[in-house]
C-alpha cells in the first residue's frame, strides 16, 4: 500500500527534475551564432514555460496521488450492511509479564482497518477478576460498553464504567483490573516517527 504512495511521490520528483534539466539545457543552448552577422546573439529563455512544466507535473502527481488513495480505500472499504452482523471474540494471550494478579481471558476481534493500515477498530473483552499491565504500541482511544475497570495510568488512578472513554498514549503503559467482567470497543492509531520524537521531547520538558 505504502509503496504505491512513494511511487506517486517518486513520479513527482522525477517530472520537476527533468523540468529543470530541460531549463539547464536550454540555458546552455541559448547563446547561438547568428548566421548572417557570425557573431554570438542572446536567446531569451522563456522561465514561464518551466514554471508551467513544473505546475502540470505537480498538479499530475496530485489528482494521481487522490486517484490511487481514492482506488485503495474503494477496495478495502466493506460493503454497506444490508443486515446486522455478528462478531466472535477469538481468544488471544498476552505476555504473562503483565499479569500481576489472577488468570483474566482476554478476547477480541478487529472490526475495521483503514487502507493505509495506520486506524483500526475492534472489540475486546476479559473475564475477570484479574489486574494486569498494557503496554501501548499505538494510541488508543476506548468506550467501555459492558463491566467495569479500575485503572492506573500516568500516576493517576480512575474508574471506567459502561460507557464512559479513555485515550492511552502509545509508549506508555496502564494498570488495569478488572473485578468481574469488561467489554470495550478500541480504535488503534499508528503513529509517524516524527510524532513519536516529538510527544517524547514534549514530555521531557514537562517533567523539568
Amino acid at each position: 500500500m505504502r509503496s504505491g504512495a512513494a511511487f506517486v511521490r517518486t513520479v513527482a520528483v522525477a517530472l520537476t527534475l527533468v523540468g529543470i534539466d530541460v531549463y539547464e539545457s536550454t540555458i546552455a543552448r541559448a547563446s547561438t551564432m547568428d548566421p548572417v552577422l557570425e557573431i554570438p546573439r542572446e536567446i531569451p529563455v522563456d522561465s514561464v514555460s518551466l514554471m508551467a512544466f513544473i505546475a502540470v507535473a505537480a498538479l499530475s502527481a496530485l489528482i494521481a496521488s487522490s486517484l490511487y488513495r481514492a482506488a485503495r480505500y474503494l477496495r478495502h472499504a466493506p460493503a454497506p450492511s444490508a443486515e446486522p452482523a455478528s462478531r466472535t471474540l477469538g481468544t488471544f494471550e498476552i505476555s504473562p509479564s503483565w499479569i500481576r494478579a489472577g488468570t483474566p481471558i482476554f478476547k477480541g476481534t478487529e472490526l475495521s482497518r483503514s487502507p493505509d493500515g495506520k486506524t483500526s477498530t475492534g472489540l475486546w473483552s476479559c473475564d475477570g477478576p484479574g489486574t494486569f499491565e498494557w503496554q501501548y504500541g499505538c494510541d488508543e482511544t476506548v468506550c467501555l460498553i459492558e463491566g467495569q475497570v479500575q485503572v492506573e495510568y500516568l500516576r493517576r488512578h480512575f474508574t471506567l464504567n459502561a460507557g464512559d472513554s479513555a485515550v492511552f498514549h502509545a509508549g506508555t503503559r496502564a494498570l488495569w483490573h478488572v473485578p468481574v467482567y469488561a467489554r470495550k470497543v478500541y480504535t488503534l492509531h499508528e503513529l509517524d516517527f516524527l510524532v513519536r520524537v516529538w510527544r517524547r521531547i514534549i514530555r521531557m520538558l514537562a517533567r523539568r
